[in-house]
């Protein structure tokens, strides 16, 4: 088969392919500018979050901490189990990782461990 002739069988094949194919299968994926913008916008507006001393926040303790200690105290409020994930508990008072709701007893010392008596 010369390849003037192979070249016109593929365009048919193409071209049946086409109309068969629906086109929501053909379309490509663009993002819109706008979606593009406000996704810009909100990651800009968590690192100002994240960078900015922290004085009228959650924790006065987190105005003199560096953007590392302040995600990971961030990263540590839900619970104990993610504290330890993030490798920040035991905490004291004042370190990152440090929550009140995570002090059970008061003493200052966040997310002990269990003694082996208890456990």
């Amino acid at each position: 088969m010369p390849p003037a002739a192979k070249e016109l069988r593929l365009k048919q094949i193409n071209a049946r392919f086409k109309a068969a194919t629906p086109r929501r299968y053909r379309r490509r994926w663009k993002p819109s500018v706008p979606a593009v913008l406000i996704s810009i916008m909100v990651i800009s507006l968590v690192g100002v979050v994240l960078m900015m001393p922290q004085n009228h926040l959650a924790d006065p303790a987190m105005a003199d901490m560096s953007f590392k200690d302040r995600a990971r105290h961030l990263l540590a409020s839900p619970n104990c189990s993610a504290a330890r994930l993030v490798g920040v508990a035991p905490a004291r008072r004042g370190e990152p990782g440090y929550w009140d709701d995570h002090d059970a007893d008061h003493d200052g010392v966040a997310c002990e461990p269990i003694p082996a008596w208890r456990r």
